[in-house]
């Protein structure tokens, strides 16, 4: 969207718009105070102009917002889509979403261009931008991330009962080479890139171990630790059991991979982000092995539906996505007003899911289309 498209948007929702400028290496920008602010920011009428939109006559306009507490990330379409639903009245911005969708172009010709400026594709100049867009990018092999097998002696052949209380299988637990360090009490989950080769070791610690140091009044524990300088952003975990052909599924954490694919490894293979980054990187390693559609399954709280977005603002031009939802349970949950338990809806983890849980959600998953509506 252009300049006048912006201002136009900027104009009907009262915000504040500077003026075009030309960034080093982005392009054109213009800078508006953030539309989300009522609903993200810490101060609710903040009218700082903390968002940095791109301007793009043939193509659409993407939003990155600096303020810490919303840092959006995304097109401008789906965050003017997001403004709407959050609103008390969106019936009345019906004519504002038309003119973003009409002004806001996002057809395959502007696809092919922009991928092949941010993706590395082949050296064949003389392929169409189209072509090169389709075909599997080249995944940078890091091979001073590869550890030497003997690094796992260590946590080999024990697996916590913490993990088999969770509801994971020994088969599983097997597939997944999943340890136990007895120094520190973590479960140990070595990250494989796709080729196979070890490349790093996350450890989860136990919750015995945090109730000791609550008891003895210690210092407690952080709950994740990554072994070897673990380089999240270039792997996902479980890649070096994907199976071509399947539908990915991308969770967070490694319970929550663990848990689905134990209940669907024979129709989806699965992949976690081990938090909330979800980078290029990982981005060229999904384009790379093609698959058919990509499902995310993330946690229901805030930090799994930023997750969430992140996936698919990176991968929404690339491949057909949907959205799994956690199922809800009830559970007595403490409320301090009255000072006591309630009962409550909660939604669960994909963790906490049963095998038929997670094939049921995998089987009424959303398509997203234009964003996710949560």
């Amino acid at each position: 969207m252009d300049i006048d498209g912006i201002q136009h948007v900027c104009d009907v929702l009262n915000l504040r718009c500077g003026r075009q400028r030309e960034t080093a290496g982005r392009g054109p920008q213009v800078s508006i105070a953030c539309p989300l602010a009522p609903w993200t920011h810490a101060d609710d009428t903040d009218h700082n102009m903390s968002c940095s939109v791109s301007l793009d006559e043939d193509g659409p306009s993407y939003v990155k917002c600096f303020s810490w507490n919303c840092d959006f990330k995304g097109s401008f379409l789906f965050m003017i889509q997001r403004v709407i639903a959050k609103s008390v009245k969106p019936e009345n911005f019906t004519e504002l979403l038309k003119y973003v969708q009409e002004h806001d172009k996002d057809d395959i010709e502007s696809r092919a261009r922009r991928a092949c400026v941010v993706i590395e594709t082949s050296q064949d100049d003389t392929k169409s931008a189209l072509a090169r867009s389709r075909n599997p990018v080249r995944v940078v092999q890091h091979d001073e991330d590869i550890l030497p097998e003997d690094r796992l002696a260590k946590f080999a052949g024990k697996v916590p009962r913490y993990i088999l209380g969770r509801g994971i299988e020994i088969e599983t637990c097997k597939a997944w080479e999943i340890g136990f360090d007895e120094d520190t009490q973590r479960a140990v989950f070595p990250v494989r890139r796709r080729d196979g080769s070890l490349v790093g070791m996350t450890g989860r610690i136990l919750p015995s171990e945090v109730a000791r140091c609550e008891a003895f009044g210690l210092m407690e524990p952080t709950k994740y630790h990554n072994y070897s300088g673990l380089n999240k952003t270039r792997y996902l975990y479980g890649s070096n059991l994907w199976v071509p052909g399947l539908p990915l599924v991308v969770v967070e954490g490694p319970v929550d991979a663990h848990a689905t694919w134990q209940a669907l490894h024979e129709r989806a293979n699965v992949g976690a982000t081990l938090g909330q980054g979800f980078t290029q990187q990982h981005r060229r390693l999904i384009r790379n092995f093609q698959p058919p559609a990509v499902y995310i399954f993330g946690d229901s709280d805030s930090a799994g539906q930023r997750m969430a977005e992140k996936i698919e603002c990176v991968l929404h031009r690339d491949v057909s996505m949907f959205l799994m939802r956690c199922p809800t349970t009830t559970a007595w949950v403490y409320n301090e007003d009255v000072g006591e338990e309630i009962e409550r809806v909660v939604e669960l983890d994909p963790g906490a899911c049963s095998g038929e849980q997670i094939n049921h959600a995998f089987d009424v998953a959303d398509p997203i289309l234009d964003g996710i509506v949560w």
